[in-house]
């Protein structure tokens, strides 16, 4: 190395600044106006005054003969009164000659060369004796000033950015990269053949030429780089260019005697590139042996690594990948969870490698591992992609696509060929020995796992077989009923049996067949029923429909090769619970029609109004809505809110808002009687089961209201046309489709209330109690999407809904032109009937099978309360809270209302 860095490392101290090694120099060039000359020495000579043919020995006509390049003679004449300036001047004017003249008074002087160095230029006395030596004294003329053809001058090398110095060394947050080389000089000539010169190297980032223990890497933005070498000179007339200079090594060690070194990388080891360009120095290039690498997430290294002549170990810690290439490497481990990937080859230089992968680490080799030989330990997983020497599997899992020398299982080891199904090959010899276990992925589409050897394949009785299903790539094709695959072949013989196989399929069994050369697996239908996995009333009915389809239908086969708790969410998926759910909701939201009819009654009794009902009176004297003649109000809802799931069907989220209007007028015997209609717009989902849907309600009821003495009653009914649309995802194994419905269901119902009105201490109270009668319907209609669409049979279910409660108002204060009182209502309301909507249904053929959605509760709190706001003008502003609350099931809303008497 030309030249070194003067800073230098603090042991276990990161340095500030970046440091960069010396650049080494660029060597000489040679360019076309180099040229040699040849310069007058005579004194005495003004250049533009002197007669030359009053100088000793030059008289007039005197002449020279040019000869340039050996060809083309031309004559120059010296005559009385011609100057040096006339003789450069008529010299300069012959192609290929240049002359000039320096004046500095009494001593000026003729300067002669050729116009470049591939110019030869002789010059001679033709007649007299011009450039004699009594003449103009020009050293070596006459004579001839030749071409030139030196070669170009060598650069010299890049320094090192650091040298080694205390045993550890800590490189901090910085960037630590070896001077560049120098460029090689260039040449300039085409009658001659002349090299140009070599380029200088790089400077290595970090030189350890003494002895050390440790160099470490402490950041991810850490690098030691090597500087990049110098380029060559270009030659010319046909001579070589010069050699390139090769690019710094990243981290270098010279010396073989020197002790072994760890390197702790956390950041960006690189070697330099060379003057080419392209080509890459060494990231790490140690000339010892038994070095140690340890990389840790976010190492990176730009270049091969050489950890020395043998007994080098690389450890991973953390996770990452790297395409370099290792040599030196006895030993490679990974720390616990690790995951790393390396796509370069892997040599020992001598001798074999040992891989150890500790916990549920994972390593992916995808070059080429060389050495004699290879054994893995550790309980993690190695997969090879490339080429291996034979290796032996003292514990873990061994994957991937490679192709090895030989293997042999070792007890407490797991082959498991592929990335997924793919096959291992072995050129040689495999065995399976007590205790290991043969792991065999399988999919629908007949493939499976495959072990190819060329030689022997070896069982002990005591090796087992584990099947499960592909993970993940399946092709969507579906199990045959009977399935064999070849899992293992030899070319020479297959000797022994495995002691057991077993699988994690819920309806298919396992079984391994065995010939002179390969053993197969056999996959076959159990005796197990489909409901025999499942868990809930849901599933086993799901099951029972889907068992009726038989074998070859896409559902069917689809629900085959599964396991249990795989089956189970197939059923569930499957099962169209969404629709028996949707129908419990209906029923649960008729209330908006009761609050709407009992509010707006209320209302027009001057009773208590919780929920402020806007109406318009058609009086000649602006009374209170509804105390003379006819009215028109209207009554806005809105909730959000949830009904929990029970085990069997899974929870239903759902959020509706719409309006009711109504006119009514008196009746006989002081009753009021009207009607009403009214539009609401639901959505709705079922997350558990992927599903979702929306409906619009289009409702129509009519109602009669009046006093009976001290009772205040209330009667209705109302009819609700809902108009659905759902769409849910279904999945099943590898069946997966996208299903949709369109539909319409019904809810019917009559209804009824009486309440008693007394006023106590400045607060009106309401005891009341109500009943309703519903009847729920939906019709018939069929999924559209894929093998998985369901036909939905049209349902009914009629329920009774009893309600008790106490409903209050009290004024808060009176202003100049308004009114404020609270409202508020406590009651219970109790289901009598069947909780659970049900629904049955069938797939494209098989037999139908009844699903229960989320059930209503049996028993809710009902909660309201208001802030009202009377106005002398006629205008009313109620801000309102109204709740559901159940052991499972619970919604809210919120309303803001404001009316006007005209």
């Amino acid at each position: 190395m030309a030249s070194v860095a003067a800073a230098s490392l603090v042991p276990a101290c990161a340095i500030a600044a970046p440091v960069v090694g010396a650049s080494g120099t660029d060597g000489t060039s040679i360019g076309l106006n180099d040229t040699p000359t040849q310069t007058s020495t005579t004194v005495g000579i003004d250049f533009d005054t002197t007669d030359l043919t009053a100088l000793a020995g030059i008289n007039n006509g005197d002449r020279l003969q040019v000869r340039v390049n050996g060809a083309a003679v031309s004559f120059v004449e010296i005559n009385t009164g011609d100057t040096l300036q006339d003789l450069a001047a008529a010299l300069n004017a012959i192609d290929g000659v240049r002359a000039s003249t320096t004046s500095t008074g009494s001593n000026d002087t003729l300067t002669i060369t050729s116009e470049n160095v591939n110019t030869t230029v002789e010059i001679s006395n033709d007649t007299g004796t011009a450039f004699s030596v009594m003449g103009m004294n020009f050293p070596g003329f006459p004579g001839t000033i030749d071409s030139v053809s030196t070669a170009g001058g060598d650069a010299s090398d890049g320094g090192a950015a650091q040298m080694s110095g205390p045993a550890t060394v800590t490189f901090g947050a910085d960037s630590y990269t070896g001077g560049a080389g120098g460029d090689g000089g260039k040449t300039a000539y085409n009658l001659a053949a002349t090299d140009g010169g070599d380029g200088g190297d790089g400077g290595d980032g970090f030189l350890i030429n003494s002895a050390m223990t440790s160099a470490e890497l402490s950041d991810t933005s850490t690098v030691v780089a090597g500087g990049n070498g110098g380029s060559g000179g270009a030659g010319s007339g046909g001579g070589n260019a010069g050699a390139d200079g090769a690019g710094g090594i990243g981290i270098h060690l010279v010396g073989a005697g020197l002790g072994a070194v760890e390197i702790i990388n956390r950041g960006t080891i690189s070697g330099g590139l060379g003057g080419d360009g392209t080509t890459r120095n060494y990231a790490i290039y140690m000339e010892n042996s038994g070095n140690t690498l340890r990389m840790y997430s976010g190492s990176a290294l730009t270049g091969d690594v050489y950890l020395g002549t043998s007994g080098g170990t690389l450890a991973l810690d953390g996770s990452g990948s790297e395409d370099a290439n290792f040599s030196g490497v006895g030993s490679l481990s990974l720390t616990d969870g690790s995951k790393w990937t390396l796509a370069g080859n892997i040599n020992p230089n001598a001798g074999g490698v040992s891989i150890d992968t500790a916990g549920n680490s994972a390593l992916t080799v995808s070059g080429t591992l060389s050495g004699t030989t290879l054994t893995k330990s550790g309980t993690g997983k190695l997969v090879v992609n490339g080429s291996a020497p034979a290796i032996a599997l003292n514990g873990g899992t061994l994957g991937g696509s490679g192709t090895f020398a030989g293997l042999t299982a070792n007890s407490g080891s797991t082959i498991a060929p592929g990335n997924s199904i793919g096959t291992l090959n072995v050129n040689g010899n495999a065995s399976f020995a007590a205790g290991s276990t043969y792991a065999v992925e399988v999919d629908s589409a007949g493939n499976s796992d495959k072990l190819a050897a060329t030689g022997t394949v070896t069982i002990d009785s005591g090796a087992t077989v584990s099947v499960t299903a592909e993970n993940g790539t399946d092709d969507g094709s579906t199990y045959a009923i009977s399935n064999t695959y070849t899992i293992i072949t030899a070319g020479a013989v297959v000797t022994g049996t495995f002691g057991s196989v077993s699988e994690n399929f819920a309806f298919l069994d396992a079984a391994l067949g065995y010939g002179a050369n390969n053993v197969t697996l056999t996959l076959t239908r159990n005796a197990s029923s489909f409901a025999s996995a499942a868990n809930t009333a849901n599933q086993r009915a799901t099951a029972g429909g889907i068992e009726s389809l038989g074998a070859g239908n896409a559902v069917y086969n689809a629900v085959v090769p599964l396991d249990q708790s795989s089956a189970r969410s197939a059923f569930d998926s499957l099962s169209g619970e969404i629709y028996a759910s949707a129908n419990g909701m209906f029923i649960h939201d008729s209330r908006f029609a009761r609050n709407a009819v009992s509010n707006r009654i209320r209302a027009a009794f001057e009773g208590l109004d919780a929920a402020g009902t806007p109406a318009t009176a058609f009086n000649a004297h602006r009374e209170a809505p509804g105390t003379g003649g006819a009215a028109f109000w209207s009554y806005g809802y809105g909730s959000w809110g949830k009904t929990g799931g029970n085990g069997n069907a899974a929870a239903i989220g759902h959020s509706t808002g719409g309006v009711f209007f109504g006119a009514d007028g008196d009746i006989a015997g002081g009753w009021r009687g009207g009607l009403m209609a009214g539009y609401g717009n639901t959505g709705f989902d079922v997350g558990a089961r992927a599903s979702s849907g929306n409906a619009g309600s289009y409702k129509l009821g009519a109602y009669a209201g009046g006093r009976l003495g001290p009772l205040d009653m209330r009667f209705g009914a109302s009819y609700g046309l809902h108009d659905v649309s759902v769409s849910r995802t279904v999945t099943a194994g590898t069946l997966s489709n996208a299903l949709g419905a369109d539909y319409t269901a019904a809810t019917a119902q009559v209804f009824g209330e009486a309440g008693y009105a007394f006023d106590s201490r400045g607060t009106r109270f309401e005891p009341y109690a109500g009943f309703a009668l519903i009847h729920q319907r939906n019709a018939a209609f069929t999924e559209t999407g894929g093998a998985a669409a369901l036909s939905v049979a049209s349902a009914s279910q009629t329920l009774g809904v009893t309600t008790l409660g106490l409903r209050a108002a009290r004024y808060l204060a009176a202003g100049d032109n308004y009114t404020a009182s609270l409202t508020g209502s406590l009651g219970w309301s109790h289901v009598v009937g069947d909780l659970d909507a049900a629904s049955a249904m069938r797939f494209a053929s098989g037999d139908a099978f009844g699903i229960t959605g989320a059930p209503l509760a049996r028993d809710t709190a009902l909660i309201e309360a208001g802030l009202r706001l009377d106005f002398d003008s006629g205008a009313t502003f109620n801000l309102d809270y109204h709740g559901d609350l159940g052991a499972r099931a619970q919604s809210h809303g919120l309303a803001a209302r404001f009316s006007m008497v005209f």
